[in-house]
């Protein structure tokens, strides 16, 4: 079987009302938030990248630069976390994927090789199953979505995500704090 050809699909369009601002630029460990997340996706050698974006995060779109993304504008990132996946399921039809490895902009603590296993399951799945990440209870992104979904995706709406896909993934286990998000000041002070 050739190798599928998959989109890395970072979503860092969200508006960090939780946070106060633009959460994407602030630090942690020494780099950006969303240049974090980014770097674990360009080390996987995925056939693109690209950043789902909002608007004002010059810092973040040069790091994105640099590791090779490209980007689609989000005009309405109010419209939640759907608006995000239906641009990036729209931009993997394009490209005629296999797949979508979704990752969150807020999510600075995962890393490469977690990547690397959610691709491998998705090829030992026969690229039909939705790969998900699982640490304790949680199972969610980072995630791959077959071609097969991306109907679906792109008919997505509010702010659930594609949770309704997720409930039959095939999990790939990864610990707690890798999976763990930025939403507020006091998760970057506790993570930090």
């Amino acid at each position: 079987m050739a190798d599928a050809r998959i989109v890395g699909a970072l979503l860092a369009a969200g508006r960090g009302s939780r946070f106060g601002g633009n959460k994407l630029e602030a630090r942690i460990k020494g780099q950006m938030i969303g240049e974090s997340a980014a770097q674990a996706m360009a080390g996987c050698g995925l056939d693109w990248n690209v950043a789902i974006c909002g608007t004002g995060m010059a810092k973040l779109d040069a790091a994105l630069d640099r590791l090779g993304f490209r980007r689609v504008a989000n005009p309405a990132p109010e419209q939640g976390l759907s608006q995000s996946l239906r641009l990036a399921a729209q931009y993997a039809l394009d490209r005629d994927a296999d797949g979508i490895l979704v990752c969150l902009g807020d999510m600075p603590f995962v890393e490469t090789s977690h990547l690397h296993q959610i691709v491998h399951a998705f090829d030992r799945s026969g690229r039909g199953s939705v790969i998900a990440s699982r640490a304790e209870s949680y199972l969610g992104p980072p995630a791959l979505f077959p071609r097969s979904t991306f109907a679906r995706l792109l008919t997505l709406s509010g702010d659930r995500g594609a949770q309704d896909l997720l409930r039959d993934a095939v999990s790939v286990n990864a610990s707690a704090g890798a999976l763990a998000d930025i939403d507020t000041q006091d998760d970057l002070v506790a993570r930090g």
